[in-house]
């Protein structure tokens, strides 16, 4: 049974990354329960260790798109510490670099850790393209923990060693990777890095590239005010999404700001909504909790700024075990909007309603919140009526 799946995954990986993907992608969907027994009986006994790791880095792009990074992470973290682990140096660093994304929305903090290990591996073996990946899996964990200027460099030295290893699906990564932090770290690397990624992408068929960089191309258009530019490369990466079956989070709350900066409301709720039931569905912390940031936001539009600061309390109870910050459209969403509460109930009831809900653990705050969720809904079902 292992061994037939492990010939499996090891015969996705090399479509997982080009124009194939979203067939293999729905393949593995149907195989996904075998999968899973697979690494948890490779788990067992110390002397699979090198069976488990080939699984889990054949499959990385699975656990991304599917948002599985949590069931991976059950089996390979306990294993990473077995002396057995190092039997295979070149196939350690590779379960490491896969340890930093897989945990880059459990732990923060871990993901910089395993990250910095990998590169350390890496460095010491001499191996370019297992450095490449390691700088890009640190690069997105310290990216993600709102810390662009370390970021960058990694990023940059990514890209450096995936030209000279002539690899474009690690190229295009590292591309995505580098515009992220350049907008903070070198406005002036900004365009380069994404022109250059839309080019690589269109030479490899990563719909992966295609996808992230065209969303991000989106945030940073958001954050400059360019609400229709925004609106045109979120088009661009909807195709590309839909293609490897992702129900994306990311694309929807965007979507979700394109309306609120546009004046639309009650397309915001919904997209929102659609969002944090998404994100539910998979489990998705950092989903929920940008959701649910997002559906305070309409609750203070309405002047609910009760049912605002609870909301506000509830997204930081998802976000705050991850370890991740607020960043940017989302941070100055927040905290302009809790300004603007302050002002309307006065601090003590906004002290009061915030940390009330804030202290909620993860069942009791998504039950809280959807409860706000359809209470949202409810109240634009009778505006309508009363429109009417």
């Amino acid at each position: 049974h292992l061994h037939h799946y492990l010939t499996l995954a090891e015969e996705a990986a090399p479509h997982l990354t080009g124009p194939e993907q979203g067939g293999w992608l729905k393949r593995l969907d149907v195989e996904y329960p075998n999968l899973k027994r697979a690494m948890e009986f490779a788990s067992s006994d110390p002397k699979m260790t090198t069976l488990l790791f080939r699984l889990a880095v054949s499959l990385d792009r699975f656990w991304f798109f599917r948002l599985r990074q949590g069931d991976v992470m059950a089996v390979l973290a306990p294993a990473l510490t077995l002396s057995e682990a190092k039997d295979d140096e070149h196939l350690l660093v590779q379960a490491v670099t896969e340890a930093a994304l897989a945990t880059r929305d459990i732990d923060i903090e871990q993901a910089k850790r395993y990250g910095t290990e990998a590169i350390a591996l890496a460095r010491n073996l001499g191996d370019e393209r297992l450095l490449a990946r390691a700088l890009y899996s640190t690069g997105l964990a310290y990216f993600f923990a709102n810390d662009s200027k370390s970021a960058y460099p990694l990023a940059r030295e990514c890209v450096e060693l995936a030209r000279t290893v002539q690899d474009d699906v690690q190229l295009g990564e590292a591309l995505v990777a580098l515009h992220m932090s350049a907008f903070v770290a070198d406005p002036s690397v900004e365009d380069q890095a994404f022109e250059e990624a839309v080019v690589v992408a269109g030479h490899s068929g990563d719909l992966f590239v295609v996808a992230a960089i065209y969303n991000n191309a989106a945030v940073r258009a958001l954050g400059r005010g360019e609400v229709a530019n925004a609106r045109q490369y979120l088009e661009r990466a909807a195709p590309a999404f839909e293609a490897t079956g992702r129900e994306s989070v990311h694309l929807k709350g965007n979507l979700a700001m394109v309306n609120m900066m546009e004046g639309d409301i009650e397309g915001t709720r919904l997209l929102f909504e659609d969002r944090f039931h998404a994100a539910r569905r998979m489990g998705d912390r950092t989903g929920l909790a940008l959701s649910t940031l997002g559906l305070a936001h309409v609750a203070g539009s309405r002047g609910d700024w009760e049912q605002a600061a609870a909301l506000i309390g509830l997204a930081d109870a998802f976000l705050l075990p991850t370890g991740r910050p607020w960043m940017l459209n989302a941070l100055a969403m927040r905290e302009s909007d809790i300004e603007t509460m302050r002002s309307e109930i006065g601090d003590d009831a906004f002290e009061r309603i915030y940390a009330g809900n804030r202290s909620f653990g993860f069942d009791d705050g998504l039950r809280a919140a959807q409860v706000a969720v359809r209470e949202l809904g409810a109240k634009s079902t009778e505006d309508t009526v009363e429109l009417a």
